[in-house]
Parts: structure tokens; C-alpha cells; sequence
């Protein structure tokens, strides 16, 4: 779930990712009775977790995938933005700002499939 785009001045455009798609998404978006369900569960702060590996993607000016930095236990990313050399992601639901060292922790070829 792709949210705000920022282009980095360089050639690359930096997208929040929300959370990753998951099969409890695909049931909440197919079936309109199981939407009932998590918003009455919400309703009473009993909520199953949908979300996860929420991050930040890069993509090129032809929309290429490049890098993708992601976290299985966050969630609510609103906002990725590279800035010098760090990646800045900010989070609806949390009152922090995650700053990561994109020299000192590289994307891997293997994040890229993941």
C-alpha cells in the first residue's frame, strides 16, 4: 500500500509503503462482511493485525524498482524521504521519526524480493 511520493533530486523517487499486501487484505477487499468484522473488532480496540514490513521503496524515473528498505514489525509508514545520506520514514500511528544510514545499511539484493 504505496503512500507519498518524494523525488530525491537525483534521479529516484522515494514511496512510503503503508504495509505490505497480505492475504487478511485480500479477504477484507473481497469480502464486505469480513470489513464488518475488523471494524467492529477496532470498534472495541480488538483489532487482528493486517499490516506488516511496512518501508520505503525506490523506484527510477521509469518507475523501476531500485532499492526497498522495510521493517516486519513496522507499520503506518506515511512518509519516506532520503536526505543526504539517510533515510528518513515517518509513521502515522507512532510519535517518532525512523532515521536510517543508507551507507552503514545498504538494501540488499534479497530485499528486493522479499
Amino acid at each position: 500500500m504505496p503512500d507519498n511520493i518524494r523525488y530525491d533530486g537525483e534521479g529516484q523517487y522515494w514511496i512510503a509503503i503503508n504495509a505490505e499486501h497480505t492475504y487478511g487484505w485480500d479477504l477484507a477487499r473481497k469480502y464486505p462482511y469480513i470489513r464488518k468484522v475488523f471494524a467492529f473488532l477496532e470498534k472495541y480496540q480488538i483489532r487482528p493485525s493486517a499490516e506488516k514490513n511496512a518501508g520505503a521503496i525506490v523506484v527510477d524515473l521509469d518507475g523501476k524498482l531500485v532499492e526497498r528498505y522495510y521493517e516486519r514489525e513496522l507499520t503506518f509508514v506515511t512518509t519516506g524521504i532520503k536526505i543526504g545520506e539517510h533515510l528518513y520514514l515517518g509513521n502515522l500511528m507512532s510519535s517518532f521519526i525512523t532515521r536510517l544510514n543508507l551507507t552503514q545499511y545498504p538494501a540488499t539484493p534479497s530485499s528486493l524480493t522479499n
